[in-house]
């Protein structure tokens, strides 16, 4: 008899194959909705960026342990940046940026939380954690006060 339920090799065997099926379909659920998350992020910022404004405005906070504040000005297409806070920094980020910023994560990120705006479809808020057993590897993006014209 191959399988008897009397038999410690037995039920050790099932066992260990419903747990080896158990982490397989964890692993195939995540992986899913990583696709997912990448799939929604792309056809957003595809939407974003053949209709992106000439003129609008907006601030914009985002940072990983430091964060970073200033407000963003298209006009007639070009991006002009205006700090808010004492803090320097060179990048200049904008709307664009964090989809890839949003790209990336999908892939390489422990956990990702995007809300995007349900008008224009950019996203507003997001949270990355980049690796789960490492302190202070969060980031954040944020985009407020979001106006056309």
């Amino acid at each position: 008899m191959i399988f008897s339920t009397r038999s410690l090799n037995s039920i050790v065997f099932v066992t260990s194959a419903i747990i080896v099926l158990f982490a397989i379909s964890i692993v195939m659920y995540s992986q899913f909705e990583s696709n997912k998350a990448a799939k929604r992020a792309d056809e957003l910022s595809q939407r974003w960026l053949t209709a992106i404004p000439l003129d609008m405005s907006y601030e914009i906070s985002f940072g990983c342990m430091i964060s970073f504040s200033y407000a963003v000005y298209r006009i007639d297409g070009k991006n002009y940046y205006e700090k808010n806070q004492w803090i320097e920094t060179q990048e200049q980020i904008g709307i664009s940026e964090i989809f890839n910023a949003i790209q990336r994560a999908t892939t390489k990120a422990y956990s990702l939380d995007v809300q995007y705006n349900s008008q224009y479809g950019f996203p507003e808020r997001v949270k990355i954690d980049w690796n789960k057993d490492i302190y202070d590897d969060e980031c954040f993006y944020t985009i407020n006060k979001f106006k056309l014209g």
